[in-house]
């Protein structure tokens, strides 16, 4: 039997969930796989999804921003699986373990805070479109495709054009750049070896 937020939540904690949980778990909500997400924007959801876990003791109408930091900052931590990364103005991210661990979890956190678990967040695979024929022909005309292709190895730079990524680009927004295009080709061998082996190459050769 499920229950709702408000039966669930005790003394701001929601039974069997941690604050580190809630946030990846906003996080998933908002996208943050593909996109840094604002410290307030993931305060916003945690609220909605779980209305008293992070907010003040004696004005509980309000919401405690330093208990969402200190919950994104813990989740990020190893002892929490490394779940997100981040800092500041900067926003926060899911790592790769965020993802994979939101994939498994998702569900049982909904169903915990007595919501439904339907479409929504982390998605694990998208259908064919005409975007991902575009880039498909965009990859395999590229001299890093054409090296790969034949054995040779690309350099930094053209394994950099692959995600359209330069020295101008953030850290954040090349994670993204990277885990978009990577899941873009989910389930085609090819292209998501060559696709591994480029992040690779720029990780390496940084």
């Amino acid at each position: 039997m499920t229950t709702n937020s408000s039966e669930a939540e005790s003394d701001g904690v929601v039974r069997n969930l941690s604050k580190p949980e809630l946030v990846t778990l906003a996080l998933g909500e908002l996208g943050a796989d593909h996109h840094p997400v604002d410290t307030e924007d993931v305060a916003v959801k945690a609220r909605e999804l779980a209305p008293t876990a992070f907010a003040w003791r004696l004005y509980p109408q309000h919401i405690n921003l330093e208990l969402v930091r200190v919950a994104l900052v813990d989740a990020s931590r190893v002892k929490s699986g490394s779940l997100v990364q981040g800092r500041g103005r900067g926003g926060w991210m899911l790592t790769d373990q965020g993802v994979a661990w939101l994939q498994v979890n998702r569900d049982r956190l909904l169903i915990a805070l007595g919501r439904s678990s339907g479409p929504g967040g982390v998605k694990i695979k998208q259908p064919e479109t005409q975007h991902r024929e575009r880039e498909r022909i965009r990859l395999t005309r590229s001299d890093a495709w054409r090296k790969w292709s034949s054995g040779s190895v690309a350099s930094v730079a053209e394994a950099s054009n692959v995600f359209r990524i330069d020295q101008y680009t953030s850290e954040h927004n090349r994670l993204a750049k990277v885990r978009t295009l990577r899941q873009l080709f989910t389930g085609d061998s090819d292209l998501d070896r060559f696709l591994l082996e480029m992040a690779a190459l720029i990780q390496t050769g940084e």
